[in-house]
């Protein structure tokens, strides 16, 4: 291809208007970022867990293919909240002896 067929799609950038420099997070740029798509914490935030949330269970969705499970099959229990909640258990406090494999009191 010549350079007059490559320049062919090419468009110039838009030029800057103000002699003011650019602030920091102004821009026309679609992307969003980060902090405007939710996320608030650091690498290490996701050691720490979920917030517990639990919803009203509506029903099972509707058998599309035979792969899916059958009907009562993805009904949760009455007894138990439909979605992510606190975690309830007791801790266990007893350690495993190494040397005979039995669970020991602490």
């Amino acid at each position: 291809m010549t350079p007059a067929e490559l320049n062919v799609g090419r468009t110039a950038a838009p030029a800057h208007t103000s002699s003011e420099p650019i602030q920091p997070g102004v821009s026309n740029n679609p992307a969003l970022s980060p902090a405007q798509l939710g996320y608030n914490g650091g690498l290490f935030g996701i050691f720490k867990g979920n917030k517990p949330e639990a919803v009203p269970f509506t029903g099972e969705p509707e058998r599309q293919t035979l792969t899916q499970p059958p009907a009562g099959y993805q009904t949760p229990s009455p007894n138990f909240a439909y979605g992510t909640g606190a975690d309830d258990r007791q801790p266990v406090a007893t350690h495993t002896d190494v040397m005979t494999g039995k669970e020991l009191p602490n």
